[in-house]
């Protein structure tokens, strides 16, 4: 606020600026708007959003690209002989009290294989079926690995086309066996 004005406060401003309309003017620099917009979003959706500066969200997302790059020792199926790939599905998507104005989109079910120490691929299906995670899985990760899941009914049948397959009971509130060998939290 240029020193001449009499508010010094924001309250103060804006009562100012309400009591003498079109008077008034105002510059931003686009890092001050994007910053007043975050803040304001962060109001009205109750969250607590982190703010970054431009070099960290360019050098961010310029990292994340780098990771999602395929390239020829990327491109094949992951896992292989001696070595463990695990499969697991949840649902993506927000909460309703997290939203400000509107109710959210259904969540979205996202199958994830990740080889240990290795790579991870995630896709969106469009239902956890058997029939639509089967081909994914097979495709993706070479049947001459040990395949890891939870106790979902859509594996069983799928984990006999692999060399071996483990599984997990999460509703018996089983996470990890055998020496911590046995899971699918990786």
């Amino acid at each position: 606020v240029h020193p001449d004005v009499p508010a010094k406060t924001l309250p103060d401003l804006i009562a100012l600026a309400k009591a003498q309309p079109g008077k008034m003017s105002y510059g931003v620099t686009n890092v001050i708007l994007l910053v007043m917009v975050g803040q304001w979003i962060n109001k009205l959706a109750g969250t607590d959003m982190v703010g970054v500066t431009y070099k960290t969200a360019w050098f961010m997302c310029h990292r994340i690209r780098e990771a999602m790059k395929l390239d020829d020792s990327t491109s094949g199926p992951i896992g292989g002989e001696g070595k463990t790939v695990e499969s697991d599905e949840t649902f993506v998507g927000g909460k309703a009290k997290n939203r400000a104005f509107k109710e959210p989109s259904p969540k979205k079910p996202v199958l994830t294989l990740i080889e240990r120490d290795g790579r991870a691929r995630s896709f969106h299906v469009a239902n956890v079926t058997a029939k639509e995670v089967r081909p994914l899985i097979v495709t993706n990760a070479n049947r001459a690995s040990v395949l890891m899941t939870d106790e979902s009914p859509i594996y069983p049948k799928i984990g006999k086309e692999f060399t071996r397959h483990h599984a997990v009971n999460h509703s018996a509130n089983e996470y990890v066996r055998m020496g911590s060998y046995v899971h699918s939290n990786t």
